[in-house]
């Protein structure tokens, strides 16, 4: 059965870390396409609140300014804004026999605003899309590692696969190189800069099951029991950026996430 998925997602991080993180999905199983909506939001101090559903809307899409407008009222999801960005990135992640990841960083550091449930987030955004035409489940990765930060004038974005294939690159002001990835650092192999991560909020401890057979229970047959296991955590934390001496240069914002693909006893590495 051919398989293609297309998931964007996009976020907002105010200057007191109040975050809105909205994602966008279309996944066809063969002739069949299912189409999903997500928001969440955290507030300082809360536990964060997420809602979700089936939505009829189109592929949010980049306007003729670079900007990008996108909403699902279905899910109480009123606005959402990233206004146009530099630095964009595209780049194929990976392909084979099977199909491909393609990524697209669309809208590294900008200003953008959220609104959900009548509340809106203002402050420094983010925006990708990302596009498999390969099962998920049959990806050579074991575990995911993701995150943006906004750092002053500076945007940092980084990915790691690791697994049986390897990847990880970082990305500083559009510039794609490779890179180290830990929990707590994000260097490039360059080593002229890195960025250090401070212990975080947890806004997101869930599997893809616990999320998606709430909107799509008619999956539960079609989908692997194993990718429904997936497990993902997300981040909210404080970050640094430090040139090749570890003297600070900026600090804000920044997400991050470790997704589990496979138990540890599965993994390739």
């Amino acid at each position: 059965m051919d398989v293609r998925l297309v998931k964007w997602y996009g976020d907002v991080v105010s200057e007191s870390g109040d975050t809105a993180v909205v994602y966008w999905a279309a996944m066809s199983l063969g002739p069949l396409t299912l189409r999903s909506a997500s928001a969440l939001v955290y507030r300082a101090g809360h536990h964060a609140q997420s809602r979700s559903g089936l939505t009829s809307d189109p592929e949010p899409a980049p306007g003729s300014d670079g900007g990008l407008t996108w909403s699902c009222p279905g899910i109480g999801w009123t606005h959402g804004r990233w206004e146009p960005s530099p630095g964009a990135v595209e780049r194929e992640l990976w392909s084979g026999s099977l199909g491909c990841v393609r990524w697209a960083c669309t809208h590294p550091m900008t200003h953008a605003e959220v609104t959900i449930a009548g509340a809106s987030i203002r402050g420094r955004g983010y925006a990708e899309r990302i596009e498999l035409t390969v099962p998920p489940w049959r990806l050579p990765i074991d575990e995911l590692r993701w995150g943006r930060a906004h750092l002053g004038l500076s945007s940092v974005v980084w990915i790691e696969w690791r697994g049986p294939e390897p990847l990880a690159i970082v990305v500083r002001d559009g510039l794609v190189s490779d890179g180290l990835i830990s929990d707590t650092t994000i260097r490039d192999l360059s080593g002229e800069w890195s960025v250090d991560l401070a212990p975080g909020q947890i806004i997101v401890d869930a599997t893809i099951g616990d999320r998606v057979l709430r909107v799509f229970p008619a999956l539960r047959g079609v989908v692997p029991h194993a990718t429904l296991g997936i497990h993902e955590r997300k981040m909210l934390a404080r970050a640094t950026l430090r040139d090749a001496h570890g003297v600070e240069q900026a600090s804000g914002w920044a997400l991050h996430e470790v997704v589990r693909l496979r138990p540890a006893d599965e993994g390739g590495g």
